[in-house]
């Protein structure tokens, strides 16, 4: 994502960067039908974590939102014997 902001007629841009990094899947392994369960729940605990830092509340409480969802349908796909749960609240 790029952000750019124009101060006096003067544009400058910043590019926001993506953090991503090797996740290594430890035993037990996840289910048959979804291999890349613990990588996708990093990232969504990952966003979960960074929804509630946002200053936007605004901002913050719709993306948090949006974990919801992703939470709801990683498990859907998982199935059954597998439990997935947000670590906390949003505060």
């Amino acid at each position: 994502m790029r952000i750019c902001f124009t101060i006096n007629g003067k544009t400058h841009c910043y590019w926001i960067p993506i953090y991503l990094y090797p996740i290594q899947i430890l035993k037990p392994h996840p289910p048959e039908n979804y291999d890349y369960l613990v990588a996708d729940a990093t990232i969504v605990a990952t966003i979960a974590d960074l929804a509630t830092r946002l200053s936007d509340k605004k901002a913050g409480e719709a993306i948090y939102g949006g974990v919801q969802h992703a939470v709801k349908a990683m498990q859907a796909h998982a199935g059954q014997g597998v439990e997935i749960q947000l670590a906390s609240e949003r505060g």
